[in-house]
């Protein structure tokens, strides 16, 4: 598989990762603005802190679900129909891919967040590489069963993220989406 269809499967997870910024800033579904850990703590400390909301995870599924049917669709009318990619074969397996997508991001940005609370790292707080390829490392562990990716693929995704991710926290940041450039 090329690079560019690689980076094509991984849109979703992008998109994901991003949307629960997008809703924050544009005050989206506001009654969904409330900490999935409910405050609960371990150690006495908190799970995964307060940016880590339902209405972050509701728009990151939504987010991916729109991008996987936008790509099945561009696949079915396009050239591209000829690709043997399962998630593109109907338009429920691009649903299916996108939700699992949503959930699997926003559990692997979840998981970064318990790791540093635990190691002392406040919430909003940076701890680089992770906080710029969590969410990729269980995007591509939770899709591989229906990806199969490969070695090469997995170095690039997450090379990719780290830079891409960087890059658009800081443009983020610049343009004052963002309240941090990491």
């Amino acid at each position: 598989m090329e690079y560019y269809e690689t980076l094509i499967l991984a849109i979703p997870a992008f998109v994901a990762n991003m949307m629960p910024v997008i809703t924050a800033k544009m005050r989206i579904a506001e009654k969904l603005n409330s900490p999935i850990d409910g405050g609960r703590t371990i150690k006495n400390k908190r799970i995964l802190g307060d940016n880590k909301t339902w209405r972050g995870l509701v728009s990151a599924v939504m987010g991916a679900c729109v991008v996987s049917v936008i790509q099945y669709l561009w696949y079915s009318i396009t050239a591209s129909a000829q690709s043997d990619l399962w998630i593109y074969s109907s338009i429920a397996r691009a649903i299916f891919f996108g939700s699992i997508t949503g959930v699997l991001v926003i559990a692997g940005d979840a998981m970064g967040s318990v790791i540093k609370r635990q190691l002392n790292i406040q919430s909003g707080r940076p701890f680089i590489p992770l906080d710029q390829t969590d969410y990729m490392i269980l995007f591509l562990a939770g899709t591989n069963f229906i990806v199969s990716w490969s070695g090469n693929q997995v170095v690039f995704l997450l090379v990719f993220a780290l830079l891409a991710n960087t890059l658009s926290n800081i443009t983020a940041y610049a343009l004052g989406i963002k309240n941090t450039y990491w």
